[in-house]
């Protein structure tokens, strides 16, 4: 999620409830099934030759995507990215993919997507909102793959550095603060061999230039999106 608001340019929308532009960088999109459907498999092939066309309709090169079980025990899906989609538009190709394989929801209210404002803290809202799994108790588990992201983002973050043990041991002190150790009060394994450290694009962009930010920015850049923008709507 750090990688996808990190690449994510900010952007301008208008917002009804306001009456006018505010900033954001992602949305957020929720993708349902008028049938109750709980072919956990089917609903994810359908969900993923979405995600594919809207790589070439609406030039979606980066997200994240949860799926999730309504109270009715029907699968949905939960879609974050940083891609400007007409709600229409996207309302419009998912009931379309579905009538094409057999299910018949062309009129259906079966999609939102806005955008994500008013947040300071981006990264910790979307991971709550997808990671909460309060809301689903007493519901049916999801079978299989519970979320996915895109190719490139699944990618980030295996840059590496070395450093001596005189700067490993400087890097633990200057970065203690924000180690991922002290979010928990029984930190997992894995943490027995590692650091882990939080580090927010604000923090990057504060930072002097230095061989780590380079790679950093190197990162980033790797990550720019190459899709060309653009957004057809045919006729009905």
């Amino acid at each position: 999620m750090r990688w996808l608001i990190a690449c994510s340019p900010p952007k301008k929308v208008y917002e009804k409830k306001l009456k006018r532009m505010v900033d954001y960088r992602v949305n957020l999109g929720t993708f349902t099934f008028k049938e109750n459907i709980q072919d956990d498999r089917f609903a994810r092939e359908l969900f993923s030759k979405w995600l594919e066309m809207a790589k070439y309709r609406f030039s979606l090169e980066h997200y994240v995507w949860k799926a999730e079980p309504q109270a009715r025990g029907a699968i949905h899906f939960h879609l974050v990215s940083g891609t400007y989609m007409p709600h229409s538009e996207v309302r419009y190709t998912w009931n379309r993919l579905l009538l094409k394989h057999g299910l018949d929801q062309r009129n259906a209210n079966s999609t939102d997507i806005h955008a994500v404002v008013g947040v300071k803290n981006l990264e910790a809202y979307l991971t709550e909102y997808l990671m909460n799994e309060d809301k689903h108790e007493g519901r049916r588990p999801i079978q299989g793959k519970l979320w996915g992201c895109s190719h490139k983002l699944s990618q980030a973050g295996k840059k590496y550095l070395y450093l001596d043990d005189e700067d490993a041991q400087a890097l633990r002190m200057e970065f203690d603060l924000i180690s991922l150790q002290r979010k928990y009060d029984q930190a997992p394994r894995f943490l027995d061999f590692t650091d882990v450290y939080l580090l927010s694009p604000e923090w990057w962009a504060a930072q002097p230039d230095s061989e780590l930010k380079q790679l950093y920015l190197a990162e980033l850049k790797e990550l720019q999106p190459t899709l060309p923008v653009k957004s057809l709507f045919p006729s009905l």
